[in-house]
């Protein structure tokens, strides 16, 4: 009897639960604001620097980037920079390339640019060729990160900035000249078939050729 009497007197488990209206906002402006987190009204002040980079991209969006083109015409890197998207190639050395094929060169692609982002530097990164990496950014300070982070990569034989070729600390030269790197890469069969036909004139023209000399005789 006495236990019933006990539980008699228990409130019913529904009336201690909190009610939701029970508390009214009468000013969310004022709330917000004694919170101290910031103005709403302007989205440029107390945010974050990853914040204010993706507004600006959003508030001035820019050009799609064509990976394509800047492969086969390097003259488009610059095009491509005046519209503030800074772009680089960076040639690893022979050895490596040929160790890695495309698909390692898509993933060191990968490893480098998480290392930059845990670096702290912003870029985009396509393993384009075997032994080939592009690498965008759209900051004057990515832009730097990058180069210091590229240069100082054992695998590295060169980087390309504007047609102009920039080597790691202690070398001005490639380790693996230009004219062996396209030997080698056409024994692969990497290269490119329209570099293979413009290094070699086509039967026609050598008819040609000769044709008119012995006309002129």
């Amino acid at each position: 009897v006495v236990l019933l009497g006990f539980a008699a007197t228990l409130p019913n488990q529904a009336d201690c639960r909190p009610s939701i209206l029970e508390h009214t906002i009468i000013n969310a402006k004022a709330d917000i604001r004694d919170l101290d987190v910031g103005d709403l009204e302007d989205m440029h002040s107390d945010v974050t620097p990853d914040f204010l980079v993706n507004l600006d991209l959003y508030e001035n969006p820019r050009p799609p980037l064509d990976v394509t083109k800047a492969v086969q015409d390097p003259a488009a890197i610059v095009a491509q920079s005046q519209n503030g998207i800074t772009m680089v190639f960076a040639t690893l050395l022979m050895k490596t390339a040929e160790e890695l094929l495309k698909p390692g060169t898509e993933r060191l692609g990968t490893v480098w640019k998480t290392k930059l982002e845990a670096g702290g530097v912003t870029a985009n990164v396509f393993g384009v060729d075997p032994g080939r990496i592009l690498i965008t950014t759209q900051k004057p300070e990515d832009f730097t990160g990058v180069r210091k982070f590229v240069l100082e990569q054992p695998e590295l034989d060169w980087l390309e900035v504007n047609s102009q070729k920039i080597f790691p600390p202690g070398r001005n030269a490639p380790i693996t000249s230009v004219e062996e790197r396209k030997k080698r890469e056409r024994e692969l069969g990497w290269l490119p078939a329209q570099e293979e036909k413009k290094s070699k004139p086509s039967p026609k023209k050598r008819r040609q050729k000769g044709k008119g000399k012995a006309g002129e005789l």
